[in-house]
Order: structure tokens, then C-alpha cells, then sequence
């Protein structure tokens, strides 16, 4: 079987939808630029992203040769690579995408010329065998934003078709004129689909490619004697027009917040708004909120009753005067977080214990449940004198990390503490997170001797200290 192509590049993949983009984009300011006969710039200002191509001036042999209006390139071989430009503009009318042919001549290969050139003949004889085209596509280093997602900025691309392969005309094979040959068309409309930035829709023995992607014009493979790649299907173009489509931005937030953090229940409200072409409007909506719950209704609100962290993704319907209904899927919202108040980790008597390292010098053990990664952004330690919870007041706050000029907090996951002297001290850990605050304590008796372990008892309820000087866990965890 004959490869359609060989990427340049390689291909980010997504897993979620069926399509994948390459990862690169051009930008909504690369439109195709003409000049009239005085030089004058004219702009052709209809809302689409026009793209400039040129043909190289060398002649396929195996292709009609026929020149009715004499300007060098037979006309049935300017007029196959057109039509595969025209198929992705008349099937994708929501992407609103266009092309523009600025003529032939002689390029050199992977010039950085700000445009795509096509050639027949294969400069250096690049292609490998079994291969129909090669795209080169050549990133400027910047990053352009589609539809909330961002791509490397596309500056240049070339596509190259194999001078070894015998082609055919999309009308000669529909009308049963072909021994063996590969239509030129579905072979240029695939490759300009990765020119544009599509990636393939299936590789090469990947298990669970349905009929959809295998028969998609950015499908890996092309056959002989075939153009049913020449017109894009339904994936090709959800593809397409999730890149240069109209932009629905997704959010999510607690009511009257823009918080996505926060307790259980946790109501969430989520919307999707359609930017760009004022004519668009949103027709239906579906949401997989990620705690095995879904919904159609248009902005809805979720309440997530169980702690964890859920990735949320939609798909939108869309329409406009100049399209029929297409699907925008994003994953831009990312995720929500839904705590309890902090709790010891499982199987732990407490939220910490003590270890003595060397005389008055202490180890704190930290066992805060952080198996939710967001339920816990704050932890503050303090030392008080005395025996019991019944001590713990500001008067009997004592300095534990020799700095006289606030040493009486410390946050941190899990520092070490020298007491000032021999005797008794009740240890207090604050922990917070978006859910509430807790704390733990702990006495122990400290000595000029070694040895020795404690326990913290698991303290419930509202916090024990003054939090004066709470501090950031930030994105620390246990190990």
C-alpha cells in the first residue's frame, strides 16, 4: 500500500476527539496579499483567512499536457491542484478558509517565502519510494491562539508530489479511465490539509479507527484509482474548523465567583459563548463534567457531591449565515476541584507526629491527605509552652526557629524545630485549603538528651491558632 505522505514534523496528538492537529497554525494576520499594477496593496477584507499559493513551473508527464489558454501549465494540472485548495474552502464554509493562486515559476525547495508552493517535479529527489507528497511545514519560532488553543505559528510551507508515481485525473478515474494510477487531486487535497496544520486521522495499524477516519481525506493511506479523498468528510472538517472556525470560549465557575475550586457540594456553573462572527449562534451543547455525569442543557450548573479533580470538556453546535451546523469540541476549560476540609491520610493517628532528631532539635511528620491535588494550599505551624491544648494561647507562643524577630510560625510541609529549652510544648499544625481549616496538636517533652517519638492526636473542628501569618503550600506534595 502506498504511504499518502511523510510529515516533517511530528504530530500532537488528541486524544479525546479523532481529529489531531499538528500543532502548527498560520495566523489570522498571514492573509494573502495582492498588488494592482502600481503597486498599490488590495485587500480583499471578506472575513476568511486567505492563503497565497504558487505552482512550480516544472510539467507532469504523466498528466494531460493539453494548454488551451497558453500560459505554460497544461490546464488539467493547474486545475486538479486548484480544485483540492477549492475542496477544503466549499466543504469547511465555518472555517472560513480561502486560497489564492499567485501564479508558477521556478522556487527553490523550503525557500522561507511566506507562502506554499506546490511541486510536481521532486527537487533533489527528496520523496522516498512508496511515498505519493511530502509536506514541509516551517514554524517562525512564534505561537498564534485558535479557538482557545495555541500553535506554533506556521511561516512557510512546501508540498512535494513523487515524479515517480504515475497520476491520474480526478475525471479520468471517475470516468473509469485508470490502470493503476493515483489521482492527483486526493492526494493534494490531503496534503494541503496538513499544509493548513490537520494532522492524520489514523495511522498506519492503529486499533479502533472507525470507517469515519479511515475513509477521511486525512487518512495516512491513498489507493489507486480512487477519489473518494478528493471532497474532506465530517471529521476532516470538525478538524479543520477547531482550528480556524469561530472561537467558543468555555468557562466554568461557582455562581458569582470565578472561582473553580472549592467544598462539596460544589455548584458549578459552565457557558459557552461563540466570539467572532456575530452571525454565529449556538445551537446545542453537550457536557461531560468528569464525575460520570453529562448534560445537553445550554449553560448549565453542576453540583459535584464528591471530592476529586475532574476534567470537564464540551462540545458545542454551532451555525451561521454562512455555514451549516458544525461541532466545536474544546478541552479549554481544564478541570474543577471539589474538596472536603483537610483530613489525616489514611491510616495515619493524626495529622502529624514527632520525631527527635538530636536533643531539642525535632522533625516534623506531615501526614495531611493530599490525594487531591488542590484541597490543601495551607499549612502554619506553631509552638506554644505547656502541656495541653489548654495552653495553647498567645501568651505562651515561643520562639522555634531562632529568629527573635518572628520565629514563632513557620510555613512549611513538614520543617524541623529546636525548641529554646529543656520542658513541655504543645506543637500545633494549621492546615487549610479551599474547603475549611483544620488543625492538629501534639505535646511532647523535650530534653538536652536523644531519643524519642510522639504521636499527634487527629483534632477536628475550627482552627486552634491564630493564623497570623498563614503561608502557601503552594504546589508541594507528599512523597
Amino acid at each position: 500500500m502506498l504511504f499518502s505522505l511523510l510529515l516533517a514534523h511530528p504530530l500532537l496528538i488528541q486524544p479525546a476527539f479523532a481529529w489531531r492537529h499538528t500543532g502548527f497554525a498560520w495566523s489570522p494576520d498571514d492573509d494573502c496579499q495582492e498588488y494592482d499594477s502600481e503597486g498599490n496593496a488590495v485587500t480583499e477584507d471578506d472575513g476568511r483567512l486567505r492563503r497565497c499559493w504558487y505552482l512550480d513551473d516544472n510539467i507532469e508527464d504523466s498528466l494531460p499536457q493539453d494548454d488551451v489558454d497558453g500560459d505554460g501549465m497544461p490546464d488539467a494540472q493547474f486545475d486538479e491542484l486548484q480544485s483540492a485548495w477549492d475542496n477544503w474552502e466549499d466543504a469547511a464554509q465555518c472555517a472560513a478558509i480561502a486560497n489564492e493562486y499567485m501564479g508558477s515559476d521556478d522556487f527553490g525547495l523550503r525557500a522561507y517565502d511566506g507562502a506554499t508552493v506546490l511541486f510536481y517535479e521532486d527537487p533533489g529527489d527528496e520523496v522516498a519510494v512508496g511515498v505519493l507528497g511530502v509536506t514541509y511545514s516551517i514554524p517562525d519560532g512564534a505561537s498564534v491562539t485558535w479557538n482557545d488553543q495555541r500553535y506554533s505559528h506556521l511561516g512557510d510551507t512546501d508540498i512535494v508530489f513523487n515524479d515517480q508515481v504515475d497520476w491520474a485525473t480526478a475525471a479520468d478515474i471517475d470516468a473509469g479511465i485508470c490502470n493503476n494510477e493515483t489521482s492527483i487531486q486526493a492526494v493534494a487535497t490531503h496534503e494541503i490539509g496538513h499544509s493548513w496544520g490537520l494532522g492524520h486521522s489514523c495511522e498506519e495499524h492503529e486499533s479502533g479507527c472507525s470507517e469515519l477516519y479511515t475513509s477521511a481525506t486525512m487518512n495516512w493511506a491513498s489507493g489507486s484509482c480512487d477519489t473518494h479523498q478528493d471532497v474532506p468528510n465530517s471529521d476532516d472538517v470538525t478538524s479543520i474548523t477547531n482550528i480556524y472556525g469561530p472561537s467558543v470560549l468555555i468557562e466554568g465557575a461557582h455562581t458569582g465567583t470565578s472561582d473553580r475550586t472549592g467544598a462539596v457540594p460544589w455548584d458549578v456553573t459552565f457557558t459557552a459563548t461563540v466570539g467572532g462572527d456575530d452571525s454565529v449562534v449556538v445551537v446545542s451543547q453537550h457536557w461531560n463534567f468528569g464525575d460520570g455525569e453529562e448534560s445537553d442543557e445550554i449553560n448549565p450548573t453542576h453540583t459535584y457531591t464528591s471530592v476529586g479533580q475532574f476534567s470537564v470538556t464540551a462540545s458545542v453546535v454551532i451555525e451561521s449565515d454562512v455555514c451549516e451546523p458544525q461541532t466545536v469540541q474544546s478541552t479549554s476549560l481544564g478541570y474543577v476541584v471539589a474538596c472536603e476540609p483537610p483530613v489525616p491520610e489514611e491510616g495515619a493517628d493524626g495529622f502529624f507526629e514527632m520525631q527527635v532528631l538530636d536533643g531539642l532539635e525535632w522533625q516534623t511528620v506531615n501526614h495531611t491527605d493530599v490525594s487531591t491535588y488542590g484541597c490543601v494550599d495551607t499549612i502554619v505551624w506553631e509552638v506554644y509552652k505547656g502541656s495541653g491544648e489548654g495552653d495553647i494561647s498567645d501568651a505562651n507562643k515561643v520562639d522555634f526557629n531562632g529568629d527573635d524577630a518572628g520565629g514563632d510560625t513557620i510555613g512549611a510541609w513538614a520543617p524541623k524545630i529546636t525548641f529554646p529549652e529543656a520542658g513541655d510544648y504543645v506543637i500545633v499544625m494549621n492546615v487549610g485549603g479551599p474547603a475549611g481549616l483544620q488543625a492538629g496538636f501534639l505535646h511532647v517533652t523535650a530534653s538536652d538528651s536523644s531519643g524519642g517519638c510522639a504521636s499527634a492526636p487527629g483534632a477536628a473542628g475550627s482552627m486552634v491558632a491564630g493564623l497570623a501569618g498563614l503561608a502557601l503550600l503552594g504546589r508541594r506534595r507528599r512523597a
